[in-house]
Protein backbone atom coordinates (compact mmCIF):
# COMPACT_ATOMS: atom_id res chain seq x y z
CA UNK A 1 0.00 0.00 0.00
CA UNK A 2 1.44 3.21 -1.01
CA UNK A 3 1.61 5.99 2.06
CA UNK A 4 3.84 8.55 -0.04
CA UNK A 5 1.62 10.50 -2.01
CA UNK A 6 2.01 13.22 -4.77
CA UNK A 7 -0.13 16.30 -3.58
CA UNK A 8 -0.76 19.60 -5.36
CA UNK A 9 1.13 22.51 -3.68
CA UNK A 10 -1.98 24.34 -2.42
CA UNK A 11 -3.25 20.74 -1.21
CA UNK A 12 0.65 20.41 0.43
CA UNK A 13 1.03 23.61 2.08
CA UNK A 14 -2.66 23.46 3.71
CA UNK A 15 -1.30 19.82 4.78
CA UNK A 16 1.72 20.89 6.41
CA UNK A 17 0.05 23.96 8.16
CA UNK A 18 -2.99 21.94 9.75
CA UNK A 19 -1.62 18.58 11.13
CA UNK A 20 -1.94 18.33 14.35
CA UNK A 21 -1.95 15.07 15.27
CA UNK A 22 1.31 14.17 13.58
CA UNK A 23 -0.22 11.90 11.39
CA UNK A 24 0.44 13.57 8.02
CA UNK A 25 3.50 15.21 6.66
CA UNK A 26 4.09 17.66 3.70
CA UNK A 27 7.26 17.78 2.10
CA UNK A 28 7.80 20.41 -0.85
CA UNK A 29 10.40 19.01 -2.74
CA UNK A 30 10.71 21.31 -5.41
CA UNK A 31 13.53 24.35 -5.82
CA UNK A 32 12.01 26.45 -2.74
CA UNK A 33 11.69 23.69 -0.32
CA UNK A 34 14.34 23.30 2.68
CA UNK A 35 17.41 21.42 2.26
CA UNK A 36 18.21 18.74 1.79
CA UNK A 37 14.52 18.49 0.22
CA UNK A 38 15.17 20.96 -2.23
CA UNK A 39 18.18 19.13 -3.99
CA UNK A 40 15.46 16.75 -5.29
CA UNK A 41 14.50 19.05 -7.85
CA UNK A 42 15.54 18.28 -11.72
CA UNK A 43 17.13 21.68 -10.97
CA UNK A 44 19.39 20.35 -9.15
CA UNK A 45 22.98 21.22 -11.08
CA UNK A 46 26.02 19.99 -10.25
CA UNK A 47 29.54 19.31 -12.24
CA UNK A 48 29.96 16.54 -10.35
CA UNK A 49 26.71 14.76 -11.78
CA UNK A 50 27.20 13.03 -14.97
CA UNK A 51 23.95 11.71 -15.93
CA UNK A 52 23.62 9.87 -19.65
CA UNK A 53 21.65 11.43 -22.13
CA UNK A 54 19.01 9.54 -23.81
CA UNK A 55 19.40 8.30 -27.32
CA UNK A 56 22.76 10.67 -27.53
CA UNK A 57 25.97 8.10 -26.79
CA UNK A 58 28.77 9.44 -24.78
CA UNK A 59 27.11 12.57 -24.34
CA UNK A 60 26.14 13.66 -20.56
CA UNK A 61 24.48 16.57 -18.57
CA UNK A 62 25.30 18.50 -14.90
CA UNK A 63 21.10 18.51 -14.54
CA UNK A 64 18.31 16.19 -15.01
CA UNK A 65 16.38 19.47 -16.47
CA UNK A 66 19.36 20.63 -18.40
CA UNK A 67 19.06 17.68 -20.51
CA UNK A 68 15.28 17.66 -20.78
CA UNK A 69 15.48 21.39 -22.30
CA UNK A 70 18.59 20.66 -24.75
CA UNK A 71 16.66 18.11 -26.61
CA UNK A 72 13.84 19.56 -27.28
CA UNK A 73 13.22 20.83 -30.89
CA UNK A 74 12.97 24.63 -31.70
CA UNK A 75 13.10 25.80 -35.09
CA UNK A 76 14.22 22.27 -35.54
CA UNK A 77 17.20 21.81 -33.89
CA UNK A 78 18.30 21.06 -30.32
CA UNK A 79 20.49 22.75 -27.60
CA UNK A 80 23.57 20.51 -26.24
CA UNK A 81 24.92 24.01 -24.40
CA UNK A 82 22.05 23.24 -21.92
CA UNK A 83 23.12 19.86 -21.25
CA UNK A 84 26.44 21.13 -19.06
CA UNK A 85 24.89 24.48 -17.37
CA UNK A 86 22.86 26.02 -14.83
CA UNK A 87 19.13 24.74 -16.44
CA UNK A 88 16.43 27.10 -17.19
CA UNK A 89 13.50 26.87 -20.08
CA UNK A 90 14.43 27.63 -23.64
CA UNK A 91 11.85 29.50 -25.60
CA UNK A 92 10.22 29.21 -28.74
CA UNK A 93 7.59 26.81 -29.68
CA UNK A 94 8.59 22.89 -28.93
CA UNK A 95 8.28 20.86 -31.81
CA UNK A 96 9.33 17.45 -29.87
CA UNK A 97 11.79 15.80 -28.49
CA UNK A 98 15.21 14.57 -30.06
CA UNK A 99 15.64 10.49 -29.10
CA UNK A 100 18.26 9.41 -31.10
CA UNK A 101 17.26 9.89 -34.52
CA UNK A 102 13.66 9.95 -33.51
CA UNK A 103 11.71 13.16 -32.66
CA UNK A 104 9.31 11.85 -29.81
CA UNK A 105 5.68 13.72 -29.15
CA UNK A 106 5.37 14.69 -25.28
CA UNK A 107 4.19 11.83 -23.97
CA UNK A 108 7.11 9.49 -25.25
CA UNK A 109 9.49 11.97 -24.12
CA UNK A 110 8.32 12.27 -21.05
CA UNK A 111 8.51 7.91 -20.70
CA UNK A 112 11.75 7.58 -22.81
CA UNK A 113 13.67 11.25 -21.63
CA UNK A 114 12.33 12.59 -18.94
CA UNK A 115 11.37 10.09 -16.05
CA UNK A 116 14.64 7.32 -17.29
CA UNK A 117 17.00 10.42 -16.27
CA UNK A 118 15.19 11.66 -13.14
CA UNK A 119 14.95 8.20 -11.99
CA UNK A 120 18.67 7.80 -12.96
CA UNK A 121 19.49 11.21 -10.74
CA UNK A 122 17.44 10.29 -7.75
CA UNK A 123 19.87 6.54 -8.06
CA UNK A 124 22.90 8.28 -8.34
CA UNK A 125 22.83 11.38 -7.49
CA UNK A 126 20.09 12.58 -5.46
CA UNK A 127 20.60 13.53 -1.22
CA UNK A 128 20.29 10.21 0.57
CA UNK A 129 19.70 12.19 3.61
CA UNK A 130 16.11 13.51 2.11
CA UNK A 131 15.50 10.08 0.86
CA UNK A 132 15.72 8.34 3.92
CA UNK A 133 14.15 10.45 5.69
CA UNK A 134 10.71 10.85 3.49
CA UNK A 135 10.78 6.38 3.86
CA UNK A 136 11.44 6.64 7.61
CA UNK A 137 8.17 9.01 7.81
CA UNK A 138 6.46 6.33 6.57
CA UNK A 139 7.85 3.49 7.70
CA UNK A 140 7.33 4.68 11.56
CA UNK A 141 3.44 4.90 10.12
CA UNK A 142 2.70 8.67 8.72
CA UNK A 143 0.89 9.63 5.61
CA UNK A 144 3.56 11.61 3.66
CA UNK A 145 2.34 14.05 0.77
CA UNK A 146 5.06 15.12 -1.48
CA UNK A 147 4.99 18.39 -3.74
CA UNK A 148 6.63 20.89 -5.63
CA UNK A 149 5.14 23.69 -8.09
CA UNK A 150 3.84 21.85 -10.43
CA UNK A 151 -0.15 20.75 -9.68
CA UNK A 152 -0.27 17.52 -12.82
CA UNK A 153 0.86 14.06 -11.57
CA UNK A 154 -0.29 12.31 -14.39
CA UNK A 155 2.32 11.78 -17.00
CA UNK A 156 -0.51 11.86 -20.17
CA UNK A 157 -1.61 14.96 -19.16
CA UNK A 158 0.28 18.03 -21.21
CA UNK A 159 0.24 20.38 -18.64
CA UNK A 160 3.94 20.33 -16.91
CA UNK A 161 4.91 17.09 -15.09
CA UNK A 162 5.54 17.42 -11.20
CA UNK A 163 8.45 15.90 -10.52
CA UNK A 164 7.22 14.72 -7.12
CA UNK A 165 4.67 12.31 -8.29
CA UNK A 166 8.00 10.50 -9.90
CA UNK A 167 9.47 10.61 -6.73
CA UNK A 168 6.53 9.59 -4.84
CA UNK A 169 6.31 6.56 -6.98
CA UNK A 170 10.32 5.75 -6.94
CA UNK A 171 9.50 5.64 -3.63
CA UNK A 172 6.82 3.63 -3.37
CA UNK A 173 8.68 1.49 -5.25
CA UNK A 174 12.15 1.01 -3.68
CA UNK A 175 9.79 0.41 -0.19
CA UNK A 176 8.59 -2.80 -2.54
CA UNK A 177 11.37 -4.10 -4.29
CA UNK A 178 14.12 -3.51 -1.25
CA UNK A 179 14.21 -5.87 1.45
CA UNK A 180 13.39 -4.60 4.78
CA UNK A 181 15.63 -4.62 7.53
CA UNK A 182 14.25 -5.51 10.93
CA UNK A 183 15.45 -2.55 13.10
CA UNK A 184 12.99 -1.77 16.78
CA UNK A 185 12.65 -4.65 19.01
CA UNK A 186 8.90 -5.20 17.74
CA UNK A 187 9.63 -5.11 14.31
CA UNK A 188 12.13 -8.41 15.29
CA UNK A 189 10.08 -10.32 17.30
CA UNK A 190 7.82 -9.94 14.06
CA UNK A 191 10.34 -10.72 11.75
CA UNK A 192 11.62 -14.17 13.78
CA UNK A 193 7.83 -15.48 13.41
CA UNK A 194 7.58 -14.36 9.54
CA UNK A 195 10.89 -15.92 8.67
CA UNK A 196 10.48 -18.89 10.66
CA UNK A 197 9.06 -22.54 9.24
CA UNK A 198 6.28 -22.62 11.05
CA UNK A 199 3.12 -22.74 8.39
CA UNK A 200 0.55 -20.33 7.94
CA UNK A 201 -1.87 -21.00 10.36
CA UNK A 202 0.78 -21.14 13.06
CA UNK A 203 2.07 -17.93 11.96
CA UNK A 204 -1.45 -16.42 12.27
CA UNK A 205 -1.55 -17.68 16.05
CA UNK A 206 1.78 -16.41 16.82
CA UNK A 207 1.13 -13.10 15.49
CA UNK A 208 -2.21 -12.93 17.09
CA UNK A 209 -0.92 -12.74 20.34
CA UNK A 210 1.54 -9.80 19.29
CA UNK A 211 -0.72 -7.51 18.22
CA UNK A 212 -1.67 -6.28 21.85
CA UNK A 213 1.28 -4.52 21.71
CA UNK A 214 0.88 -0.64 19.62
CA UNK A 215 4.64 -1.33 18.53
CA UNK A 216 3.74 -4.54 17.21
CA UNK A 217 0.76 -3.32 15.18
CA UNK A 218 2.72 -0.71 13.85
CA UNK A 219 5.44 -3.11 12.88
CA UNK A 220 3.04 -5.30 11.14
CA UNK A 221 1.09 -2.47 9.34
CA UNK A 222 4.41 -1.83 7.80
CA UNK A 223 5.67 -5.23 6.75
CA UNK A 224 2.79 -7.37 6.33
CA UNK A 225 0.04 -4.69 5.04
CA UNK A 226 1.97 -1.60 3.48
CA UNK A 227 4.71 -3.42 1.92
CA UNK A 228 3.97 -7.49 2.21
CA UNK A 229 7.61 -8.97 0.46
CA UNK A 230 5.53 -12.18 -0.54
CA UNK A 231 2.11 -13.93 -0.65
CA UNK A 232 2.38 -15.49 2.69
CA UNK A 233 2.76 -11.75 4.38
CA UNK A 234 0.16 -10.73 2.03
CA UNK A 235 -2.17 -13.37 3.43
CA UNK A 236 -1.24 -12.20 6.74
CA UNK A 237 -1.88 -8.85 6.28
CA UNK A 238 -5.10 -9.55 4.57
CA UNK A 239 -6.38 -11.81 6.83
CA UNK A 240 -6.15 -9.72 9.96
CA UNK A 241 -7.53 -6.83 8.01
CA UNK A 242 -10.81 -8.61 7.38
CA UNK A 243 -11.15 -10.05 11.17
CA UNK A 244 -12.29 -8.44 13.64
CA UNK A 245 -8.89 -8.16 15.82
CA UNK A 246 -7.67 -6.20 12.29
CA UNK A 247 -10.29 -4.13 11.91
CA UNK A 248 -10.09 -2.66 15.26
CA UNK A 249 -6.39 -2.58 16.04
CA UNK A 250 -5.17 -1.84 12.26
CA UNK A 251 -5.92 0.76 9.57
CA UNK A 252 -5.55 1.41 5.80
CA UNK A 253 -4.10 5.25 5.43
Amino acid sequence: MANILFTTRQRGELYKRNDSHGRNIAIDVSGYGEEPFCFLSPYTFGKNIELPVPGMENQSGHSVEGIWQGLKLVSGRINPSYFTRHPKKRNGIIEGHKFGEEVLDLLEARRKIYIPTYTRFLDDYAPQEALDFIREQERVGRQVFLYDTDENGDVRDPRPLAHASILAAYLNMVNISKPLEARTVAEKRLSRILNSRYDLSDKIARVEKLLASPELVQAFQYRCIDHPQDVEEYTLGQYFLATKLGSNSLHVA
